[in-house]
């Protein structure tokens, strides 16, 4: 007597759900830290000066706002240091000579330098409390 060998369809369709839910979490992802980049663009251009405050003084709400939204672009780091590294790299993260669109709203294009400079220090800082704020550019 012969046995019929039997074989589970869901062990031959389970690779490429896999792929595709995996494909599915990374659109999401990219879609989620895009929407958070524009969204603080937005904020920088809207509340530049109260953040430009906080950074200076190296605390406050506004600054506190921004690092949220830093978490969604590119992971979380220690907020302390972030708040000590913004602080020491004020000048680079708010140049001189920003201009504006409307009364006290920045520019678009100068809301994104603000934004990268914002990106460079974050990722410059570690994911753990060891806090020594970067020294040199932060590129």
């Amino acid at each position: 007597m012969m046995m019929a060998q039997c074989f589970s369809p869901t062990i031959l369709i389970a690779s490429p759900t896999t792929t595709t839910e995996k494909d599915s979490r990374y659109q999401e992802s990219d879609r989620r830290q895009e929407q958070a980049q524009a969204w603080l663009r937005e904020f920088i251009r809207d509340q530049h000066q109260n953040l430009a405050r906080d950074t200076a003084a190296g605390r406050g709400e506004y600054l506190n706002s921004a690092a949220d939204y830093l978490a969604i672009i590119s992971g979380e780091h220690d907020r302390e240091c972030f708040f000590q590294a913004a602080q020491a790299r004020f000048s680079e993260i708010f140049p001189p000579g920003l201009k504006y669109d409307a009364p006290g709203k920045l520019s678009e294009s100068d809301a994104q330098r603000v934004l990268d400079g914002f990106v460079r220090v974050w990722k410059a800082v570690p994911p753990d409390k060891n806090c020594a704020a970067p020294s040199g550019n932060v590129k």
